[in-house]
């Protein structure tokens, strides 16, 4: 099997494949189908993974957190913050803090390489 492409994010150091797995159905059939749906792509040569605190209701950031845990191989990991269940009323840098904490926790990190804002043209941001 031919190697994946690769390409440097930005200006950053970091390399990533251009093509990536996104955990928004990681869920959908069991918790153990999506860890091994994750190592399979990492057995692939796939080294760029995404996620979300609204994908599954942080249930994709777990699988990713149980799937990449202990592995050898570089990547990318991507996730997001923003998006909550009521966006009016958790509109705050308290809550967007406490929210990327909750993601650290459930991808079992200290850090992601990539943060991206949900709903970053909502107006009352």
């Amino acid at each position: 099997m031919a190697a994946l492409a690769t390409t440097n994010l930005g200006n950053t150091n970091l390399s990533a494949t251009t093509f990536g797995l996104g955990g928004g159905f990681l869920y959908v059939q069991s918790f153990a189908t999506g860890v091994a749906t994750v190592q399979r792509a990492l057995e692939l040569g796939v080294r760029y993974f995404d996620t979300s605190p609204h994908y599954g209701k942080g249930v994709s950031q777990g699988i990713l957190g149980a799937a990449l845990r202990d592995r050898d191989e570089e990547y990318v990991l991507a996730t997001k913050i923003g998006h909550f269940a009521t966006p009016s009323h958790f509109r705050s840098a308290d809550a967007i803090r406490a929210q990327f904490d909750e993601n650290l926790l459930l991808l079992q990190r200290k850090h992601v390489n990539v943060l991206q804002i949900h709903e970053a043209d909502w107006h009352q941001w």
